[in-house]
């Protein structure tokens, strides 16, 4: 977006106002869909992806959930998948979906939210002290289809607090725009909020500017005394964080021996650039040391719709037998391996702790973002095709990769806890929640 001409902008503001006419249309046309009423006190909001279908135990909270009566909680998943299910669809589970109709007032609303804050931006009287392509990339998010979807959950769940009696909303809290939305709802509604941090923080990361004081949760739960670390220092004594545990929590049981797969699993993040990043690596890798054996599985983000790419990864797997595009369960791929490359990728954790060695790819973003959140000495490191022949080609014996694998430690014990449920219990009453 940011380098496109006059011309080109033009054409994304028609195609932008064609989907939002189309949208009022469809409202028109179809049935709203009615949120069911329930006298539930506990809301958790959990997502739905493809990796983890409806019908399968839930990936963000599992034990925690226990601490609560079953009586008074019920759980919305965001449905981040194709699949449109409906409330009430399979196991009593109930969706919040980016696709159902929330009414024509409310896509109104949402338009009007749309064009006052682009016409408020655009209006800007210092505008030369802002980037010009940050300040053009602003006017064109609003418009973009991610925060339409930001705002019907908002509308959503909004409706689903007004029918019920809520008094506690548990959300995670990754830092992302809808999140932001919930804490807002709940302070407006004086309901409790609570956000759990679920995946470790970098050293400099923080999840809600806290002069955003309306937009806070009431507590923030984190998964390692680490983020716990951060957020203390951040917050203050603005918000109370308690470390709670993760369900990531292992201890590596290590083994004197091993078999040699000779197969690499590639798990790069939910987005285009990175997934062709990493494949542009492993391509070249692969016309430059035919003699080495080593396979390559490579698993597409199960959140990335991008079918072109996949077209491009499928045609190129057909050509190359040592190229796989994976479509097995990740459990699999994990015994079928022996080494991962990753960036962002939270998966390599399951890697890890299944022993696999970890190579971190660092391309040109200066932010480092290794899920592992260990010291830079207990994983290894490529930032382009050289440096990952350097170090595959130091892997191909069952001798040296058993060598390395001794030199990884075993995780920092202020990385993942283990679920306390007292600690969620007492920080419950000290909030006055339960």
């Amino acid at each position: 977006i940011v380098n496109k001409n006059v011309f080109q902008y033009l054409l994304y503001f028609i195609y932008e106002l064609v989907k939002i006419i189309l949208d009022l249309f469809k409202s028109l046309i179809s049935r709203k869909i009615k949120l069911r009423k329930t006298d539930k006190e506990v809301l958790f909001i959990s997502h739905l992806t493809n990796s983890n279908k409806v019908g399968t135990k839930d990936n963000y909270y599992h034990n925690i959930k226990k601490v609560f009566n079953n009586n008074k909680i019920i759980i919305y998943y965001i449905n981040h998948t194709k699949n449109h299910y409906r409330n009430n669809f399979f196991e009593n589970k109930y969706f919040i979906s980016n696709n159902f109709n929330i009414g024509l007032l409310n896509e109104l609303k949402i338009i009007k939210m749309q064009f006052n804050f682009f016409f408020k931006i655009f209006k800007l009287k210092n505008k030369n002290r802002y980037n010009k392509k940050i300040y053009n990339l602003i006017l064109f998010e609003i418009f973009k289809t991610d925060t339409k979807k930001n705002l019907r959950m908002f509308f959503q769940i909004d409706e689903i607090i007004k029918n019920s009696n809520i008094k506690c909303i548990i959300l995670t809290c990754e830092g992302y725009a809808h999140e932001k939305m919930i804490f807002n709802l709940s302070f407006k509604n004086k309901i409790a909020s609570i956000g759990y941090q679920n995946i470790p923080l970098l050293k400099n990361q923080i999840l809600i500017d806290k002069s955003l004081k309306t937009y806070l949760p009431k507590i923030i739960w984190t998964s390692d005394k680490s983020s716990q670390k951060i957020l203390k220092k951040y917050f203050k004594n603005q918000i109370k964080i308690f470390n709670i545990g993760s369900k990531n929590y292992f201890t590596i049981q290590r083994k004197s021996n091993f078999a040699l797969k000779n197969k690499c699993l590639v798990i790069p993040e939910g987005f285009t650039t990175e997934t062709l990043e990493i494949f542009k690596m492993i391509d070249n890798f692969l016309k430059n040391n035919k003699n080495n054996n080593l396979k390559f599985i490579f698993r597409v983000h199960p959140n990335l719709n991008d079918i072109d790419l996949y077209k491009k990864l499928k045609l190129y797997s057909e050509k190359n037998k040592k190229f796989i595009l994976s479509f097995n369960k990740f459990d699999n791929d994990i015994r079928s391996s022996d080494i991962v490359i990753f960036r962002g990728s939270s998966a390599v954790i399951n890697c890890f702790k299944n022993e696999l060695i970890p190579i971190y790819f660092k391309n040109n973003e200066n932010i480092e973002i290794n899920p592992l959140n260990i010291k830079k000495n207990k994983y290894f490191t490529v930032k382009d095709e050289k440096d990952l022949s350097k170090l595959l080609n130091k892997l191909t014996s069952k001798k040296r990769r058993l060598m390395y694998k001794k030199k990884i430690k075993i995780f920092d014990k202020n990385v993942y806890t283990e679920i306390n449920t007292l600690i969620i219990k007492k920080s419950l009453k000290q909030m006055d929640i339960i």
